[in-house]
């Protein structure tokens, strides 16, 4: 059974960034969006053994009651998040691919990046992403793609400008100050005088949206035992969150067909989820898992090879935003997590298939490729791709 928990904000929320408030440099903290998914996979869990009925306490000390099923840390039991997806307005949107462009008027249009021809650099001799858009163009930070916009870039066109949503049509940013505490004593630690500064995240009500986590490995018994509707404590000051579980199929994007898989030049995986990749100590940190270089006779890097999904794949280049950087805090061992890099949503990579004659390109090769998340950590939701079509 898929259960599908949709978090709808009651108040404000806050998922702290990775910096420290002691931190050089640091003035106020800003939170993220969307949450994080150990954040999520937190206080989900932590709600669904308040309603199967966990003792907390015994469960931490001797493993106890559901302790199989829930896990701890980042290790979710027998749980497994298959997607955390956003929704406005009741549709799903996706991160916006990092291949899109717009320039600096608001009437300008849409541009894709395009793969070059290879040149020299630090990496080796390799294909570099050219922009073919007028001087000022930027990457769409901080927008989202609905389904029908995304089935449009999956098969190698652009997006209607329609179909996108900017973060700050969902939330705005909101100051706050704040004051230590001596939390044993219920006081403001005068002594200290520590004040802080955040910015927490406020729905502004022009759309309305729910971040919807679709969690599997319950049994139908104790799903039966979850009530339809709740509420929780998310982020940052444990803010409110109302949510509605229920039984739901994963939504799907359409795959680009059989006549229109026959003109590209190869693949574009793109990221939905951000996507834990630093396992492999012998991988570079930003390429996909198991790939390995490959030299030309000047002992220069020109591209990567390697399989997902069974499938023989030439990485030739890719388009990444900056890493997320993800910390946290561990409540059982009650200090602060380890800071890890994640691999952006939105990250593009453009592969060639290795054997063509053999596996050519067809619809059911791409949906083959995003069937298999990739990366560690995977139940948390990490390593989540769509497979589009390369056609330049």
């Amino acid at each position: 059974m898929t259960l599908r928990w949709s978090l709808q904000p009651v108040d404000s929320w806050f998922f702290r960034e990775a910096r420290s408030h002691d931190a050089v440099g640091v003035g106020q903290l800003n939170s993220i969006f969307p949450p994080p998914a150990t954040t999520l996979a937190g206080a989900i869990r932590t709600s669904m053994g308040d309603h199967l009925g966990v003792d907390w306490h015994e469960f931490n000390i001797n493993n106890g009651k559901h302790h199989e099923l829930l896990g701890e840390g980042n290790n979710l039991g027998l749980l497994n998040i298959a997607a955390i997806q956003v929704v406005v307005d009741g549709e799903p949107v996706y991160p916006a691919p990092q291949d899109l462009l717009k320039g600096a008027d608001q009437n300008d249009p849409l541009y894709r990046l395009k793969i070059g021809a290879p040149v020299r650099c630090d990496l080796g001799y390799v294909a570099m992403p050219e922009m073919d858009a007028p001087a000022g163009s930027k990457p769409l930070e901080n927008h989202w793609i609905t389904a029908k916009g995304l089935q449009q870039w999956l098969t190698g066109g652009l997006p209607d400008k329609s179909e996108l949503i900017a973060q700050s049509e969902l939330i705005t940013s909101e100051a706050r100050l704040g004051i230590g505490r001596i939390n044993k004593l219920g006081v403001v630690d005068k002594d200290n005088g520590l004040l802080y500064q955040t910015r927490h995240l406020r729905p502004t009500g022009e759309k309305q949206f729910s971040i919807d986590v679709y969690l599997q490995g319950i049994s139908d018994d104790l799903a039966q035992q979850l009530p339809e509707s709740t509420s929780l404590r998310l982020g940052g000051e444990g803010r409110e969150a109302a949510v509605a579980i229920t039984s739901a199929d994963l939504p799907a994007v359409k795959l680009p067909d059989m006549p229109t898989c026959k003109k590209a030049r190869g693949v574009v995986l793109y990221l939905t989820s951000p996507a834990n990749l630093n396992s492999d100590a012998a991988n570079a940190a930003w390429c996909l898992p198991g790939f390995t270089p490959v030299k030309n006779e000047r002992g220069e890097i020109t591209h990567w090879i390697g399989e997902l999904a069974g499938v023989a794949l030439k990485l030739v280049s890719c388009v990444l935003p900056r890493p997320e950087r993800l910390g946290g805090w561990d409540q059982k061992l009650r200090k602060p997590k380890p800071l890890i890099s994640l691999a952006a949503a939105g990250s593009l990579y453009y592969c060639e298939l290795q054997h063509p004659d053999l596996q050519p390109l067809t619809p059911e090769l791409l949906l083959t490729l995003q069937q298999q998340p990739i990366g560690t950590d995977t139940s948390l939701g990490y390593g989540r791709l769509l497979a589009g079509l390369w056609l330049n």
